[in-house]
Order: C-alpha cells, then sequence, then structure tokens
C-alpha cells in the first residue's frame, strides 16, 4: 500500500471528517464540478533517511491538504479535523496491510479563495502541508 493509498483509507474513515464530506476526498485534484465540501491531497516534495538503527528507510512526504467549502468558516473547521487526525499519530494506517507512520508534523497552513475566471468566489480553501514520516517496506 502507498503512502497516498493509506491516508486515503484513514481519512475515508475518520468520522469527524466524513461528517463534513461524505465519500469526497480526492487524491490530487478536485473532479470536473465537485460537490463542496470536499478535500484533496497531493504529495509536494519527498526527502529520505537511511540510518543504521533501523533496517529500513525513513520517507517523510510533504504531503498537502487542501479543505474546500462555500464558507471560509466550514473550510477552517476541516482543516482543524484534519489536524486533530493527524496530531501525535503514530502507528500503522490505512488497515492491517497499510504503512507504519512514526510521527506526522504539520509544517504550514494557509487559508485562500477559489475563484472562476471572473474573479467570484467558488469555494474557500484551508491548506495546510504535513510531513508524513514512515518505513519503506
Amino acid at each position: 500500500m502507498t503512502i497516498q493509498e493509506a491516508i486515503y483509507s484513514y481519512l475515508s474513515a475518520y468520522a469527524a471528517l466524513t461528517t463534513y464530506t461524505s465519500n469526497r476526498i480526492y487524491p490530487e485534484y478536485l473532479p470536473q464540478t465537485p460537490k463542496y465540501p470536499c478535500v484533496t491531497y497531493g504529495k509536494v516534495s519527498e526527502n529520505e533517511v537511511d540510518t543504521l538503527e533501523q533496517p529500513d528507510t525513513l520517507i517523510a512526504p510533504t504531503i498537502q491538504f487542501d479543505c474546500f467549502a462555500t464558507s471560509s468558516s466550514t473550510a477552517a473547521a476541516m482543516g482543524m479535523v484534519i489536524r486533530d487526525a493527524f496530531k501525535n499519530y503514530n502507528g500503522l494506517m490505512g488497515g492491517s496491510s497499510g504503512v507504519t507512520v512514526s510521527a506526522i508534523d504539520k509544517v504550514s497552513s494557509i487559508h485562500n479563495t477559489y475563484t472562476d475566471s471572473d474573479g467570484r468566489i467558488i469555494a474557500h480553501v484551508t491548506s495546510a502541508d504535513y510531513q508524513i514520516w514512515y518505513q519503506e517496506a
């Protein structure tokens, strides 16, 4: 299982988030005509660390999560739910065939708007980058 699949498995079962999104959690991009609120996520960058103390390479991708909603407060609330889902997380993510996560660090966050070609606000977006440390199998 990839880290992206493990993230989807974890977040799609996280009740506090699915209260907002139902099953609208998308890798990389929004669908052509999205229904809000929803979340996208994708890898921004990746680091690798080889250590003598651990048999496997530690991988640390930075994953960006974008929370889209029709109101600023809902987008911000969804961002807080994702923060809570990852706070102090370590262990197997994604079920029995998942990925062993060592730590998750919030790197940065920002709030913005998603507009159409005429500059009208379509959605409010809370974006956050998380570095997710896991062991490569």
